[in-house]
């Protein structure tokens, strides 16, 4: 008998609808989404969704943010945080990848095109997100499981 070890991760896109460090990600995170959704086979298994935490997230907004954005893959409103603290987003976007003990891999930044608060890198930029979803496919040991995330602060309810 030949046992064959699925290696099964989730995404999450912790994104605001208002945030413009949001919006300037998702061509980088579309790009994320088409290459392994394309690219998932009978030895991993990768599922995305994109969380909306704030408070004046609603369906609307969602769904304007996802077509004006391409965006593909499920999104869901997190009002009440739970996604947000059972994974301790802090930041919008911010990307948090599981596995499938629910053990968080790696949280963070999804690449460095931002340096700081409204500072652009110009050029190439590190494909943080790709590193690390390769890394964990790979059955690689994440050596970095955190970078802090640049953008909007999430609203915390209380």
């Amino acid at each position: 008998m030949i046992l064959i070890n699925i290696i099964s991760i989730s995404v999450y896109f912790f994104l605001g609808h208002n945030c413009p460090i949001s919006k300037s990600s998702t061509p980088e995170i579309n790009r994320i989404y088409n290459h392994y959704s394309k690219n998932n086979n009978c030895m991993n298994d990768v599922k995305f969704f994109g969380i909306f935490p704030n408070p004046d997230s609603d369906s609307t907004s969602i769904n304007n943010f996802k077509k004006t954005n391409k965006i593909q893959f499920v999104c869901l409103i997190d009002t009440n945080q739970y996604y947000t603290k059972k994974y301790n987003a802090t930041t919008l976007p911010q990307i948090i990848i599981v596995d499938n003990a629910h053990n968080i891999q790696y949280s963070g930044k999804i690449d460095d095109l931002y340096y700081d608060l409204g500072k652009r890198n110009q050029g190439n930029y590190e494909k943080i997100a790709f590193n690390k979803i390769d890394s964990i496919l790979s059955k690689l040991k994440i050596q970095v499981k955190y970078i802090k995330p640049i953008g909007c602060i999430i609203e915390k309810i209380k």
